[in-house]
Parts: structure tokens; sequence; C-alpha cells
């Protein structure tokens, strides 16, 4: 009898030990920084054996690493069983300088998989962080009416050949990239490519490739903008806030529709080596517009060095409306462009209205219709250096080179303008002067020639020496200043022996037309050779066109 007593009590004890074990409940305790962490199910407390499963979150510009403390590894989400009080540690890392490929965030690139979200997660990512979006070769369809919106302090690089294609859209406006708000963004490489052929409305006008917006410290370098509804690049003001140091560099703007470039608020904008071609199907047309809307201003552009090609409107357009209160455009250089081919009937290469301290200067200016510049209601410029041929009319005959327009009924005179140096030719009308306040000199740079085509100099001569004289003709004050190189080479004289090789610049400063001179040594000898020549040619001419003698024969005679 008192072993089985025993017995019960055991398995009495043993069976209350179970019932226990069931009702403990354990803590989850969850550290992390720079993220969350989601549970599921969400409880305060946990029953033994329960399983919860973790999702780890990370903020903008960090990536999540790994488990620490009651659970190890990387994987996410994770699934825990609760056994006992855990304590869990989320690691997150920041992404300063990673890269982030889209593909890795879903993107499928085939040209037909809607990638806008793929996209704006990869950015997401990065934003904030220094970090680069790569996009690889593909064709990623992008909804322009939600458009890939750009964060501060990022890069997005697309690779050679990748394309971020619109979507088709009946939307009067769009954009494929918009930065709007932001500052140290880059964007390089690729093409951005709009939907013009595929529009699903006539009407709009304002479907851009790269739309910036009141956003600071912005490069756009490589990209090419193409096919879009409206403008291939768009920078304007968002609200008040007026878009500062913006700079596009090497990039294409083609086939658009409106423009290849429209400045509608800015201050601080470089365009230099890029190409801005075959605008056309919707007014102005234009390469590039700077037409500041009302209330805003364009202040402080360079274009420097690029090519405006068979834009339908014209190659360059600076045009203030005079109606808009509180509008100003100001300071714009345009300098070392080829202006060309631009235009039907009644467009032109340049116009300039409404403006006050604008230089155009050495650019190159060929085979625009009607008129190559126009001058229109602006004051204090400086034109200079440029070269103007051959504008066309429909029939392909000249009609002007530089326009410079009095007072009509809705705009006042070009006035106290400097319009010097600039080679126009080809044209039936190559000035047109204005008000009598602008200082126009007669616009040729003039020439540069030897003085003639054949020199002679006797090898037994005291001195020894050809003077050989070099003439600027058609040039006078305001016309700049003038270089030219020469040198010379052997004809059937040798270098050395018969004569001294000899080469040099010759320089004219604004104003002097006086000959310039300088002396080819000769050797005597006691041979009878016979006459021998010397070749002397000029070269880099700057300033000045060449003139009838770019090249001369020097004869040594016995």
């Amino acid at each position: 009898m008192k072993l089985c007593s025993i017995l019960v009590l055991i398995s009495t004890v043993t069976f209350a030990g179970c019932k226990k074990e069931d009702s403990i409940a354990y803590q989850l305790y969850i550290t992390t920084t720079s993220g969350t962490i989601i549970r599921n199910p969400a409880a305060s407390e946990y029953k033994s054996g329960a399983l919860v499963q973790l999702t780890a979150s990370p903020n903008s510009g960090y990536t999540f690493s790994s488990w620490s403390g009651d659970a190890i590894g990387s994987a996410n989400p994770l699934t825990i069983t609760m056994n006992g009080n855990k304590h869990i540690t989320a690691n997150f890392t920041a992404i300063n300088g990673q890269v982030v490929n889209v593909r890795n965030t879903g993107a499928k690139g085939d040209g037909v998989t809607d990638d806008t979200a793929a996209l704006q997660s990869a950015v997401d990512q990065v934003a904030g962080t220094g970090g680069t979006v790569s996009v690889p070769a593909g064709t990623y369809m992008i909804n322009a009416l939600v458009f890939l919106k750009l964060k501060s302090n990022m890069t997005l690089k697309m690779e050679g050949g990748a394309i971020l294609k619109a979507l088709p859209n009946n939307s009067e406006n769009y954009s494929i990239i918009r930065i709007e708000g932001v500052s140290n963004v880059r964007v390089t490489g690729g093409t951005v490519y709009g939907e013009r052929a595929t529009h699903l409305s006539t009407s709009g006008q304002w479907g851009f490739g790269v739309d910036i917006r009141g956003s600071y410290d912005v490069v756009i370098e490589g990209v090419t903008a193409k096919d879009c509804f409206g403008d291939g690049f768009y920078i304007a003001n968002s609200g008040t806030t007026v878009p500062k140091n913006i700079t596009l560099d090497n990039v294409i703007a083609d086939n658009n529709r409106r423009q290849g470039l429209s400045i509608v608020g800015a201050d601080g904008v470089i365009i230099r080596n890029s190409i801005l071609q075959n605008t056309q199907g919707r007014a102005p047309g234009a390469g590039i517009d700077i037409e500041p809307n009302t209330g805003c201003s364009v202040r402080n552009v360079q274009i420097l060095n690029s090519q405006f090609l068979n834009n339908a409107g014209g190659g360059i357009f600076l045009w203030l409306n005079t109606k808009y209160p509180n509008t100003f455009l100001e300071n714009v250089t345009i300098d070392g462009n080829t202006i060309a081919d631009n235009g039907a009937v009644g467009s032109q290469g340049i116009v300039l209205m409404c403006l006050a301290a604008q230089k155009v200067t050495n650019n190159i200016i060929r085979n625009n219709y009607k008129y190559a510049m126009t001058v229109d209601a602006m004051s204090n410029g400086f034109i200079t250096g440029n070269t103007i041929t051959n504008t066309r009319t429909e029939v392909g005959a000249g009609v002007g080179g530089i326009y410079i327009r009095n007072a009509t009924e809705d705009r006042s005179a070009a006035t106290t303008n400097t319009i010097t140096g600039n080679t126009v030719t080809g044209h039936s009308q190559n000035m047109r002067t204005g008000d009598a306040s602008n200082i126009v000199h007669p616009n040729t740079v003039g020439t540069i020639s030897l003085s003639a085509a054949t020199y002679s100099v006797a090898e037994n001569v005291t001195n020894k020496t050809a003077t050989v004289t070099v003439t600027r003709t058609g040039s006078g004050p305001g016309y700049g200043a003038a270089t030219v190189k020469y040198a010379t080479s052997n004809g059937t004289a040798t270098a050395g022996s018969d004569y001294t090789t000899t080469s040099g610049t010759l320089s004219w400063a604004d104003g002097d037309v006086s000959d310039k001179t300088f002396t080819v040594t000769i050797t005597s000898d006691t041979l009878t050779e016979g006459p021998e020549s010397v070749i002397i040619t000029l070269s880099d001419i700057v300033g000045a066109l060449v003139g009838t003698n770019k090249s001369a024969v020097l004869t040594i005679t016995e």
C-alpha cells in the first residue's frame, strides 16, 4: 500500500507540471536602428512554441544586413520559435555609395512590362545617400503620368543600351524623369524616349523627357532625349523655388515635338558640347527656347560649343514677353556654337527679343531661313566674332544676315548694342541697321594675306635675307584683334644648306591694319645650282578671313 501511494503522487506531480508549461507566456524584445521590424502575429507576449515571423524594413538610405542576439543569419523574413524570452536585434547598413541595380528591384527591361515601380524602388533605396541606381541595357517602360521621381544626393546611371520609354497616354502633359525640389542629382548616359508617335491624343504640348523643377546642383550628362510629345529637356520653377546650378553636358535632343530644351525659370544654367536637332511638330519648334513664364526670371545662362541643326522653328530663341509682369531674362552668353540649317519660312537662326546684356560671340551661323540673327528690343548686348553665311528663303536666295529692328507697335527698338567684328557674307542684305544708338561697324573682319604670290632674293646679297610682307585689309577700329602663323618649307631648296627654317606668329591689335613682315635667312655657297625655291605658308588665321595669297614661293637666284 505504501508503494502504490508513492506512484500516485508522482503521476499527479508530472501531470500538474505539464499544465503549467502550456500556460507560460514568453516576451519578444526587438532592438533596431535605421529601420523597423514587423512581427506577425503582432502581440505583446507569446505562448511557448508559438511561431513568429519577423520582417526587417530599412529606412531610406539603409539596407538590411543581418540578425543578432537570439537569432542569427540574414534571412528576411525570419521565423522564430518562442521557447523562451527572446532578445533579437535587426542590423542595417548605410548604403552610401552603394550601387543598386534595377534588375534586383524587379525591373524587367523587356519593352513590355511597366517598370515604373521597380525603378522607383531602386531610387528610394539610394535617396539621400550619394548612391547610384544602375540601369543596364534594356527598354524600361515608364508610366509618364506617374513618372520616375529622383531624390536628393543620388546618381541615376543608364548604361549603354538603356532606354526609359514612356508608355502611350492621352495626357496633355507628362514627364518620364522628374527632378523636382531636390539637390545634388546626377543623371548619366542612356536614352529617354517619348511617345509622340503613339500618343493617344492630339492636344497638349507638355510631354517632357527630363523635367527639372526648382532643384539645385543638377548635372545631366550624356543623355539623349528624343521623340517627346513636348520638350526633350525642360527647366522651370517649382512654385516660387528657382532652379539653380543646372548643367546639361554632352546631351542630345532629337526629334522632339515642341522644343529640344525649354528654360522658363532658372538662375545659373550651362549647356555645353550638346546637339539639339530635328525639332518639329509644335511651335515654337526651336532647338532651345529661353522664354520665362509670367512672374519668373531666367538669369546667367551659358550656351557653349553646341550644335543646333535642322530645327523647324529655328536654332536659339531668347524671348521675353513684355506683357508678363515681374519677368526678366538677363545675362545669357551664346559662344562657340554652330547654328545651321534651321527653320522653315519665317524662322531664323537666333532670335534675341526684349533682353538686356546678352553676348553672342564666335558662333558659326549658316544656311538658316529668313535672317541669321534678329536683334529685337534688346539693349546693351554684345555681338562679335560670329561667322554668318548663306541665309535662305523658300527659293534659296539670301535674305538677311543680322537684322536690327527699330520700334514696332508692340515693342521698343533695339538700342545701345555693340555689333562689330562679325563676318557676314552670302546675303542680299548682310546687315539691316536700326537705332543710331547701336554701335555697328561694317561687319567683316577683313582678310590676312601674303602681299604677293612670289618673292625672290639673290643668294649673294650682302644681308642674305628675304623680307616677306603680310597684309591685313578691310578692317578697322572695332573689328578686334587678329593673328596668323607663318612657316617655311622645302621647295627645291634645302633647309640648313640653302636657307634657315623660319616660323612664327604675327599679331594685329584691334584697329591695326599696318603691314607686318618677317625675314628668311639665305645661306650662300660657291656651288652653281640655278634657281631654288622655298615655300612660305600662312595658317591658323584668327580674327580674319584668308586673303588672296595663303602661300607663296620664294625663289633664290644665283
